[in-house]
């Protein structure tokens, strides 16, 4: 899937067809494989994968990908909630800290990410979405700048010095709200986008950069 959203950026009228055409088998085979794999690390992979695959054909521009793309909606519906039930406890000793918190941290993102890419889709096609508790309860871990880090002992020594870990995504819209949220990446962005709006998300990150200017 990474080969194929490389392919996106290098597309051509001549090959647009072909290239979703070559999307679409990977789609329909992601999907036959999570139906039919037991192994919970294949089905977060698939439901990564589904989602590359989603943002491509859903906000592309062409009505016929976004038709098709919305038949798949259901199906990525469903893996989500399959990862979301057979999340694992605990995990292999084998891990390291690092190793353990980046697969837990993979697995929380990619919930909360499928719930806001077919939010924010349901959004442009009809004004609005249905925003649940279950999605405000979801969690992940507000030291976003832990996952650049490069190394295991990057990680390690920037993890103890930060506080809190895990939070819901309404607690962290609220943290953000008052102040408590300021450092902010890609990932935090869209998060609070996808609740306060862009126009909300863009005055209040200007309004923190002036704040620590002066």
């Amino acid at each position: 899937m990474h080969t194929i959203c490389t392919s996106y950026l290098k597309r051509t009228d001549d090959n647009h067809y072909a290239f979703f055409w070559l999307l679409g088998c990977r789609v329909h085979e992601t999907i036959r494989h999570a139906d039919e794999t037991g192994s919970f690390e294949e089905i977060l992979a698939s439901v990564q994968a589904l989602m590359l695959a989603q943002i491509l054909r859903l906000f592309d521009g062409n009505a016929h990908q976004r038709t098709l793309a919305e038949l798949h909606l259901v199906p990525l519906s469903q893996l989500t909630h399959r990862l979301w039930q057979e999340a694992p406890i605990e995990l292999p000793n084998s891990m390291s800290p690092w190793q353990a918190w980046i697969f837990a941290e993979s697995v929380r993102r990619t919930i909360l990410v499928s719930h806001i890419l077919r939010g924010a889709y349901s959004t442009i096609k009809r004004g609005y979405f249905i925003h649940t508790s279950f999605v405000e309860a979801l969690p992940f871990d507000v030291r976003t700048s832990l996952w650049d880090a490069p190394s295991a002992d990057a990680w390690e020594s920037s993890a103890p010095a930060l506080r809190p870990a895990l939070a819901s995504y309404r607690e962290y819209t609220d943290m953000w709200e008052n102040g408590q949220i300021r450092d902010t990446r890609a990932f935090d962005k869209m998060l609070l986008v996808a609740c306060k709006g862009q126009e909300n998300v863009e005055a209040g990150l200007s309004a923190g950069l002036n704040e620590v200017r002066s």
